[in-house]
Parts: C-alpha cells; structure tokens; sequence
C-alpha cells in the first residue's frame, strides 16, 4: 500500500495503523468527528497527516493538532431532479434529518408543538434513517405517540432527491460540533433554504450562503448536550 486512510478508534484500525507505521507505509487521517477533542486517539496521533471538511472542526483541534491538517472540501453530486422553488414551497414541510439528542431532537419538538397550535398545516418531517428516533425520544421522556400531530416520520431514502423531493425548509439543529453537514450543500443546491444554529463547521458552511440563516445558541459544551443544554436552548 502508498497511503492508509483512517477514520475511527476501533481496535483493528488502530492495529493497522501501527502495522502501517512499521513498514513506513503514510498515514493520514480523516478528521470530522469532534468526539476526539481532549482525549487519547491513537489513529489520530501516529497520523502523519490529517484530512477534514472544515476549517472550524481544524480550528477545534488545534491544542491536539496544530500541524499537516488539510481542509478539503465536501464532494456533492448535482441534482437530477429540478424542483420550482414555488412548488417547495406549496409543500410547507420543514425537515429534520436523523434526529438525536446532539442534533437538536429537543429544539424540534418545541417548534412542531408551536406549529400544531398556530399553523397546523405545516408539516414537520422526521427522516430517521439511523433507526434511532425511539431511543431519543425515549431519553427526553417522550415517546412516538407523544409526538405532534403535525410531525410524519419515514425511514430515508438513500437518494437525496427523493429524501429531499417535497421540503420546504431544511431544519439543522445541531447543539454541537458538528463538522459540516453536508445536507447544507445538497439543500442549497435545490434551492432550499436552511435554518440552523451557528455552531461549529455547520456555521461556517452556512456562512457562504449569508447570515440570515443562522440563530446563536447559548456556548453548551459537546458533553452537555442533553437536558441542560435544552433548559439553556429554551431560555
């Protein structure tokens, strides 16, 4: 091999990593996740250099690593199907992609409670491809029943035209860093508008398209995602 590329802490990739180092093949490693921050990553670490998708998530690490880290930009395939900007917006659906704790399940709740009292015809819609929805609900004390009447959830479609056909609105609410998604991209790329916090490579990424998408959350740290944070959201 001329390259290892990895991305994770998995006790094979480590031992790979290591592996590769002892016949001097390159490492580099792919950085988007902020779960590394202040602690022992040893694929990160016998890197000799790092690729991510931001220059927020190379600025995060930056007391871990302040040399050979490279932003690289995100590669996203251009629509197939067009959709007239007037008829997205006939569909009002507001979509939320993968929900979780970390991506802002909470926050979303209270804006389809909002919506069922006030605009009841707006849809709220959940994608929740990971299978994961329950289990977050479940951490919030809620429950699927429990949920808005103005809320539908599907499974995903693996094509991002069909997953996106009939938004309105791209809802991305993440409470952490987040790397970049690039859900920003393919939704501005069909003309669809986003609106979401300003935190992390989300921020920046969004920043390209104008500010007038972007809310201020309160600074809650990756770790205290969950309940505090909603309390400090909802202040």
């Amino acid at each position: 091999s001329n390259l290892f590329i990895g991305w994770g802490q998995l006790l094979l990739e480590e031992s790979i990593f290591l592996k590769a180092k002892a016949n001097n093949v390159p490492r580099c490693f792919y950085l988007v996740n902020p779960s590394y921050k202040g602690k022992e990553c040893l694929s990160l670490s016998q890197s000799e250099f790092v690729i991510t998708d931001s220059a927020a998530t190379k600025a995060f690490y930056m007391d871990e690593r302040s040399k050979g880290v490279y932003v690289l930009p995100k590669c996203i395939e251009k629509p197939v199907i067009s959709v007239d900007p007037l008829d997205r917006y006939k569909f009002q659906r507001l979509t939320l992609v993968n929900p979780s704790l970390k991506k802002g399940l909470a926050p979303f709740i209270e804006i389809a409670n909002y919506f069922e009292k006030e605009k009841p015809s707006l849809q709220l819609h959940i994608v929740d491809s990971r299978n994961g929805l329950s289990k977050h609900l479940e951490k919030l004390g809620e429950d699927l029943s429990s949920l808005p009447r103005n809320v539908i959830i599907d499974n995903g479609n693996p094509n991002i035209d069909s997953l996106l056909g009939k938004t309105s609105i791209l809802l991305l609410l993440s409470l952490w860093h987040e790397s970049g998604s690039r859900l920003i991209h393919e939704s501005h790329l069909r003309g669809i508008p986003v609106i979401g916090y300003r935190v992390g490579g989300n921020a920046q990424l969004m920043r390209e398209f104008g500010q007038q998408d972007l809310f201020d959350l309160p600074k809650i740290d990756d770790s205290y995602y969950c309940n505090n944070g909603w309390k400090a959201w909802s202040k």
